[in-house]
């Protein structure tokens, strides 16, 4: 079986640049999803725990984990897991309750931090995920989660986002990727089917909500919502269509010149009011007692 290195295609830029594009990603995301880390449920439960215990699957920089972490008692225990260690900041830098670690999702998870925690969080693992795997997936990962705990998947509700109004050299890219992603056994039914495999994996209590960027237009983050949401597609560009060439590429994306020519055409093209629709899709559904 294929492992998370050699479906995802985000790994093959410069680091530094990643790391940053993760890092504003997450400020961006955060307030899309209106600044809600947890659904406000979930959130509400925890608080009358003492000591809240969350794992954080696919943490990256571990943004989010030092983001939640402010949100909650010193007491609480937060562990982020992920198969790519390079983005993980010194510990120095990181709250003093926030633990990173090696994992690999798709494998059988570590026998102490069974069961050890009231909530499993996961999200844009698209560029990892595996074609028919999803369901394997939760129940590997609800091993994790305390009977009664909650496990939360949140994905972009299009694998890429799409930008109103067309960018040729964009809608071109989404093409290639597409096809690319089937090539590489990837999961293109996210998100849609995510309710479909929390339930199937023996969920409880499923539920999802769709946050819409282009909404904040109308609220007060509304001024740079614009320009913001374009410098992330941008960030993405390089670090995207690199890390196709980097594994074979796909017909009409297998050479730089080619490569090149789709990053210098969207960079040209995305600007002004060109509106980048990065909506996310986030399901959540609890483990049963």
């Amino acid at each position: 079986m294929q492992s998370q290195a050699d479906i995802y295609t985000l790994n093959s830029g410069d680091l530094d640049e990643e790391i940053t594009r993760l890092n504003t990603q997450h400020v961006l995301f955060d307030d899309v999803m209106n600044n809600e880390l947890l659904p406000p449920h979930i959130t509400a439960e925890l608080s009358s725990n003492p000591s809240p215990k969350i794992c954080e699957i696919a943490t990256g920089t571990g943004i989010w984990l030092s983001a939640i972490a402010k949100t909650l008692p010193a007491s609480a225990e937060l562990v982020g897991l992920d198969f790519d260690t390079t983005k993980f900041p010194p510990k120095s830098q990181l709250p003093v309750n926030v633990e990173l670690k090696f994992n690999d999702m798709y494998e059988a998870q570590p026998e102490e931090l069974q069961e050890k925690f009231d909530v499993v969080h996961l999200r844009f693992i698209a560029m990892a995920s595996r074609k028919g795997q999803g369901i394997a997936l939760v129940k590997n990962l609800l091993t994790l989660v305390k009977p009664g705990g909650w496990f939360i998947w949140g994905e972009l509700t299009e694998n890429i986002p799409h930008v109103q109004p067309p960018i040729d050299a964009w809608s071109r890219y989404l093409q290639l990727a597409h096809k690319f992603g089937l090539q590489q056994g990837r999961d293109v039914e996210l998100p849609q089917a995510l309710p479909h495999y929390l339930k199937s994996a023996g969920c409880v209590d499923v539920d999802y909500k769709v946050y819409y960027a282009m909404s904040l237009l109308y609220g007060p983050k509304g001024a740079d919502i614009i320009k913001r949401s374009q410098n992330e597609l941008l960030m993405a560009v390089n670090i995207l269509v690199d890390g196709i060439l980097a594994k074979g590429g796909v017909d009409g994306l297998r050479t730089k010149a080619e490569g090149i020519d789709i990053i210098t055409q969207t960079k040209r093209d995305l600007r002004g009011d060109v509106k980048v629709n990065t909506n996310i899709f986030r399901c959540y559904g609890r483990k049963p007692l």
